[in-house]
């Protein structure tokens, strides 16, 4: 028996050596894109809203008075936006603040690779998995940026499996403690607010010993009382006004539909919706716009889902390292001559002549990236067939069941709450391109099932047609 345990175990520590190698492999990868942040300083201030956080965080950086800092905290937007980062890069800088994003994306795949264990996929499979998310140029570059989501991505991966291995454990601190990063990721970007509902309806379906009431105080007591304080400060409730709140994202996204509509409904609409201003701006007006606007709104948000699942991001890479200023601007939302202006008003053909005459090479490198996502994407809707049938049909512990819920819902949601935005970014996927990754996988394990199968069926044929010419002479 002692002999089996021993052999059981040396197995394990084998098969894990695949995980340990495959977290060398991207830490030195890092390390390399480490000398290019040297070589590229540009690249830091690359991310979305970059030149403005950083303002904020040298705003606070330069107050030493405590009420200064309280009023300046609260009259500044969103504390997750500037705050945590702000922390690092005032004590030790740039550098610093790099390789501790660095650090907590590398975790968040040594955490990816066990809740893809959780979801019924072998050593090999999960770090495949592990692979395609540490892989993606989200995961890649985004951590060298001055971003959100250096921070956010790698929480709500974290969170996710820390809820399932509670569950798995039946150990409500930890699951005190998944509700606690998930709130903070809040915090960070506010657009995965109702997740934590999403995850309390898995926790009740499939972890109900786990005390979802636990995870949900944890998720949501730090939002309440930032709210809170917002309020003390401002005496306005909300997570605090900012140049990247909902009301402003909804003004823009009014403001570029109307930019694809005939010129006189474009000047209605700027009447009717857009005439208070960004700040003027509610979520009614916004459904009141889309009731009386149905098909220009369903068009752009079809445009939306097409840039979320099929945009690989590989421009993070050959773009915000390698390209000018100049070039970078096609790869701006809100600026005239980006990609997505180009596509909403003169279609897809011409925004690839543009991209095309602007890039040169490097949208080559673009489009055969656009092709491995799609690919990507189409395996996982096959390996979400495959998970379902998990879910309904296969006996498994509560905590797998948990956990292959959690990451079907989660690209869904991304898709859904991407609505919110003036316009898509491949970014906007990559919280979600951990669960992505992990059904991709087993759209890989079901495509190579099935190839076997077929591959079977056709010796079977061959050697039965075999015998039967044999028998027959």
């Amino acid at each position: 028996m002692g002999d089996a345990v021993a052999v059981a175990s040396r197995d394990e520590e084998r098969r894990n050596q695949w995980l340990y190698w495959l977290l060398i492999s991207f830490a030195v990868l890092h390390g390399l894109l480490l000398v290019l942040d040297a070589r590229y300083p540009s690249m830091f201030l690359r991310g979305d809203r970059a030149t403005s956080r950083m303002a904020a965080m040298e705003g606070l950086g330069r107050l030493s008075n405590w009420h200064a800092i309280v009023a300046y905290l609260g009259t500044h937007g969103n504390i997750g936006d500037y705050a945590p980062q702000a922390l690092i890069y005032l004590v030790g800088g740039k550098f610093t603040l790099v390789i501790s994003q660095v650090c907590l994306m590398l975790l968040s795949g040594i955490c990816v690779f066990r809740l893809a264990r959780l979801c019924e996929l072998s050593q090999r499979a999960s770090c495949l998995a592990t692979a395609l998310y540490l892989g993606s140029p989200h995961s890649l570059a985004l951590p060298h940026q001055l971003c959100t989501e250096g921070l956010f991505v790698p929480l709500v991966a974290i969170s996710t499996w820390a809820t399932s291995e509670a569950v798995h454990r039946s150990n409500r601190l930890a699951l005190s403690c998944s509700g606690l990063l998930l709130g903070i990721a809040t915090l960070i970007r506010p657009v995965i607010l109702l997740w934590p509902v999403v995850v309390i309806l898995g926790l009740r379906r499939y972890g109900a010993r786990a005390a979802p009431q636990v995870f949900a105080a944890a998720a949501y007591v730090p939002i309440i009382v930032w709210m809170a304080f917002v309020w003390q400060e401002t005496g306005t409730p909300g997570m605090g006004e900012s140049d990247h709140s909902l009301a402003l994202n909804l003004h823009d996204r009014v403001e570029a539909i109307a930019t694809t509509m005939p010129p006189d409904e474009s000047r209605a609409i700027t009447t009717r919706y857009l005439a208070g201003g960004q700040h003027a701006f509610t979520p009614v007006k916004y459904l009141s716009f889309v009731a009386h606007y149905p098909l220009p709104v369903l068009i752009y948000a079809a445009r939306d889902a097409e840039v979320l699942l099929f945009k690989s991001g590989v421009e993070r890479i050959t773009v915000d390292y390698f390209a000018n200023d100049q070039q970078t601007k096609i790869l701006q939302t809100r600026d005239g001559n980006g990609w997505r202006q180009q596509w909403d008003k003169h279609g897809a053909l011409a925004t690839m002549r543009y991209g095309w005459q602007v890039l040169g090479t490097t949208f080559l490198i673009s489009v055969l990236a656009a092709a491995v996502q799609v690919a990507l994407i189409l395996l996982a809707v096959v390996g979400a067939v495959q998970v379902v049938g998990l879910i309904r049909h296969h006996p498994a512990h509560e905590a797998s069941k948990l956990a292959e819920f959690l990451v079907l819902a989660l690209p869904i949601y991304v898709l859904i709450f991407s609505q919110l935005a003036d316009a898509n970014q491949s970014r906007h996927r990559a919280p979600a391109e951990f669960a992505l990754a992990i059904l991709a996988t087993h759209g890989v394990r079901r495509a190579r099932s099935a190839w076997c199968a077929r591959a079977a069926r056709r010796q079977s044929q061959t050697a039965s047609a075999s015998s039967t010419a044999v028998g027959g002479s």
